[in-house]
Parts: structure tokens; C-alpha cells; sequence
């Protein structure tokens, strides 16, 4: 879990506030993103790196943020596209 979410994160936020949020997780987990610092640029980010991630198996004529607005929605998304 916690490689996943700095793979998300990476190139989108410093490394500390990574590292942070990522050893906070069980706390940070159902805060919206917005709250932790992240802004619509970093989002953008975190759409393309989960993409990447997935093996760009993102739907984006289906893609809403509101189903990335927390990590723990992050989590589930990834989940549910390896499935597809």
C-alpha cells in the first residue's frame, strides 16, 4: 500500500510531505485530498501517475475526480481498474 501511494505521489508533492502522508495514512486516509495540500495541478499529476501505474487503463470518458478525492478512494480505484 504504502509503495503504491508514493508511486502516486511521486513527482507530485515533495518527497517529506510523501513520506508524511504516507506514514500518517491510517489518519490521512478519508481526509480529502484538497485538505492535505494537494491542489488541482498536483491532481492532474495523480491522475497521470495512476494511469501509469494501471497500464493506462484509466476510462476517461467515465473518469470523475470525486473517485480520487481521498487516498483511500485512490486505493480503491487502482484496485477496481487492475480488475477490469
Amino acid at each position: 500500500m504504502n509503495e503504491m501511494l508514493q508511486k502516486v505521489l511521486h513527482g507530485v508533492l515533495a518527497e517529506e510531505k510523501i513520506t508524511r502522508i504516507v506514514e500518517e495514512y491510517d489518519k490521512n486516509k478519508d481526509v480529502p485530498l484538497g485538505v492535505l495540500g494537494i491542489d488541482s495541478l498536483c491532481m492532474m499529476g495523480i491522475v497521470l501517475n495512476i494511469n501509469n501505474l494501471i497500464g493506462g487503463k484509466i476510462n476517461f470518458d467515465n473518469f470523475k475526480f470525486e473517485d480520487i478525492e481521498t487516498l483511500s478512494k485512490i486505493k480503491l480505484f487502482i484496485e477496481k481498474c487492475n480488475l477490469e
